[in-house]
Formats: structure tokens, C-alpha cells, sequence
């Protein structure tokens, strides 16, 4: 009889321990405007209670969701410190051109953040569909990579890479085989102007892709939302 009960008591425990254990999600966001602040999927972060973001070789910091765009499924974190890693402002691509084949990529955070990590190079490119508001991609990303920014040959960010399932999650349509897609910049750069977020860049020439990301990598950071 003592064992029944301590069995289902155990049982009980278990239960309440899965029931009440806070699912943890992990995704990518880029720093925007002077570094307070990052931009990722509203999809991520809509239920989080906690959110922290995570920085190459840094602490991590606390934020909170400063604005939505649910429509786009946009959303804007305030960090509560400013972050002591090296970074420099994205160009933004500005919005009003045809949608075109091109080769784009990306930067997947580094996993075990030891100083010997590097982001990795993710390439691959879009292509135009004009039944969509959304930019379709070549580009193998995992789910933790959605929420990175999507560059173009000329190191402009075009949108917002996100994977297919999450895409066809937040707009309830069938998951796509093999292709993901971007959130384009023409409705990030309307979020981030209204929030009072700078999208201006110091002006400069093109620089070599390798150089490029040495100087934007640190950008790229880690959201576990919980």
C-alpha cells in the first residue's frame, strides 16, 4: 500500500515538475541603433516571461520586448546594460527596389562561446516571389539561426532570415519543403524609425566580405526567451 502511494506521489511530482517547467527558445537578433537595443521575431519573444541575450565572450543581459510589429511578426528588445562588446552599425538596404535573384547570407552565432569561436558563414540566395510578401531563400539555417540579419553582395541588410517552419508557425500555412524565407528590410526600417531607432550608417566603401563580418560579427547575438 506504502509503495502504491509513494509511487503515485512520485508520479505526481513528476508531473508537476514537467507541467510547471518553463519551455526555454532559443533564436538569433542583431544590434541595432546605438547597441541598446535588438531586433528579432515577435514569434520568439510574444510569451516570454524572461528573456536574455547573449553575447560572444560577454555577459549575458537581461531585456524586455520594447515594441511589436505583430503583423510582420517583428519585435524590438531593450537591453537593460549596454553591452561591452565591439560593434559597429548595419547598413540597411533601402526598400523600393524590384525584388531580385541574388546571393545573400548570414552569420550563425557561435554554440559553445569560447574565445576560439568564430560565427559561422552561412551563404546561399533569394529568390523573387511575387505571390508573397516575404522573400524566399536558399539558405540552410536551423531553427536557432532565425532572427539573424540577411545580407547582400553589397553587405546591406535586405531583411530578417527566418526558417520555414518558424515563417509557416506564426502564419499558420503549410511547413515548405527546403526553403525559408526573409522578413525584408521595408518593413523592419518603418518598426525601427517610428521607435525612434537610428538606421543611418557612416558611409563608407564596400568592404571585403571577411573584413565585413570581423566588424559586424559581435551585431549577431543569441535570444533565450523563457
Amino acid at each position: 500500500m506504502f509503495k502504491i502511494i509513494g509511487g503515485l506521489a512520485a508520479i505526481g511530482c513528476i508531473a508537476f515538475l514537467v507541467f510547471n517547467t518553463p519551455v526555454v527558445r532559443m533564436g538569433s537578433g542583431f544590434l541595432i541603433g546605438e547597441g541598446r537595443y535588438v531586433i528579432t521575431y515577435n514569434d520568439l519573444v510574444k510569451n516570454a516571461s524572461t528573456l536574455t541575450v547573449q553575447f560572444p565572450n560577454e555577459d549575458d543581459i537581461k531585456a524586455t520586448v520594447f515594441r511589436q510589429d505583430a503583423d510582420h511578426n517583428l519585435a524590438i528588445l531593450k537591453l537593460e546594460n549596454q553591452p561591452r562588446v565591439k560593434f559597429n552599425k548595419l547598413t540597411f538596404h533601402k526598400p523600393g527596389m524590384n525584388a531580385k535573384n541574388e546571393v545573400v547570407f548570414t552569420l550563425g552565432y557561435p554554440w559553445t562561446n569560447t574565445m576560439e569561436d568564430r560565427h559561422s558563414l552561412i551563404e546561399g540566395s533569394s529568390q523573387p516571389d511575387g505571390s508573397s510578401i516575404f522573400i524566399k531563400i536558399n539558405l540552410p539555417i536551423d531553427p536557432v539561426n532565425s532572427g539573424s540579419p540577411l545580407f547582400n553582395e553589397k553587405n546591406e541588410v535586405i531583411g530578417m532570415a527566418l526558417t520555414g517552419k518558424d515563417m509557416a508557425d506564426y502564419h499558420s500555412l503549410p511547413v515548405p519543403a527546403h526553403i525559408n524565407f526573409a522578413i525584408p528590410v521595408r518593413f523592419i526600417t518603418p518598426l525601427l524609425e517610428s521607435s525612434n531607432i537610428s538606421t543611418d550608417s557612416p558611409l563608407s566603401e564596400k568592404s571585403p566580405r571577411d573584413v565585413f563580418i570581423e566588424n559586424i560579427r559581435n551585431n549577431v547575438v543569441l535570444i533565450e526567451a523563457s
